[in-house]
């Protein structure tokens, strides 16, 4: 089961849990997305999360579809990192309970098959 909405959304410590479990998890992917894109050339330096999820899914590396959901959960990151009083603590809340912890499985799935020897 889990948190009801309304029980979460009452909970500041659970609130604040999952925004920083986002921005860690967001900001793992994107070092290993970062790490991939600059050993195939594709980037050169410090790159928007966004973008970097979008570069994967052109390379072939990670699913349209991992490429996409990555994005929504990059965009979700921002305005925790940028400012408290922007966070949409229910949207959070629904992207994790909709799959969001199972995107960043199929992510790194993707991203290991990808990989030599993968």
């Amino acid at each position: 089961m889990g948190v009801e909405e309304g029980e979460f959304l009452r909970d500041a410590k659970a609130r604040y849990a999952l925004r920083m479990a986002l921005v860690e998890a967001v900001e793992s992917a994107s070092g290993l997305a970062l790490e991939i894109l600059r050993v195939r050339g594709r980037v050169a330096g410090a790159e928007e999360y966004p973008r970097l999820f979008r570069l994967l899914g052109e390379e072939g590396v990670i699913s349209p579809e991992a490429a996409s959901g990555m994005v929504r959960l990059a965009r979700l990151r921002n305005p925790i990192v940028r400012g408290y009083w922007e966070v949409d603590d229910l949207r959070i809340y629904r992207e994790a309970r909709s799959g969001g912890l199972e995107l960043l499985r199929r992510f790194l799935s993707e991203v290991m098959e990808a990989a030599p020897g993968g």
